[in-house]
């Protein structure tokens, strides 16, 4: 799942919601601030050294009320995003599933075609041995060609189907774009 854009994606909105809360947080919390200077100087021959430090502290009570809102928006579009998440992990999964049922569906289908095209090949060689012996008609022997030629259309038919079916399950587990 880690390799799908979907869930990559879902992942990284999570990620900006909870950054979003904690800005949220951020403007509601006090602030500090703290700074220095130093002066030097000598116009007069004399010399002058003037050092200053300042502090500020800031506490923003009045949008507080306001703040508890936007917080609270804040934690549920958080947790609307790891929903989200958390919906999107249990669809590509089931994604997953389904493509590889296919892809093991498709194989049994191209494993029982295989034994088709057998029983017709051997049914084919029977009905060509009876028709050169005499004991068959021709028609027979036509019947029976047209089984094996398509037995061996519908071999073909399976391994794309199987192609196909693989395909998808690569690009569903994310190792084929």
């Amino acid at each position: 799942l880690d390799r799908r854009a979907e869930y990559q994606l879902a992942e990284k909105n999570v990620e900006a919601q909870k950054y979003q809360k904690r800005m949220e947080r951020g403007k509601r919390l006090p602030t500090v601030g703290v700074g220095a200077g130093y002066l030097y100087y000598n116009v007069t021959d004399k010399d002058v050294d003037d050092g200053l430090v300042f502090a500020q502290v800031s506490v923003p009570i009045s949008d507080w009320w306001g703040g508890a809102h936007a917080l609270k928006k804040a934690r549920i579009r958080e947790r609307q995003a790891e929903n989200d998440r958390q919906q999107a992990r249990e669809m590509l999964a089931v994604e997953i599933e389904r493509t590889w049922s296919e892809v093991v569906e498709a194989y049994a289908q191209i494993e029982l075609t295989r034994r088709s095209v057998a029983s017709a090949a051997e049914n084919l060689r029977q009905n060509r041995n009876f028709y050169q012996a005499g004991t068959a008609p021709l028609t027979d022997l036509l019947d029976a060609q047209s089984q094996w030629q398509q037995a061996e259309s519908n071999l073909i038919e399976a391994q794309t189907q199987y192609k196909i079916y693989e395909t998808e399950y690569l690009r569903a587990t994310g190792r084929l774009e």
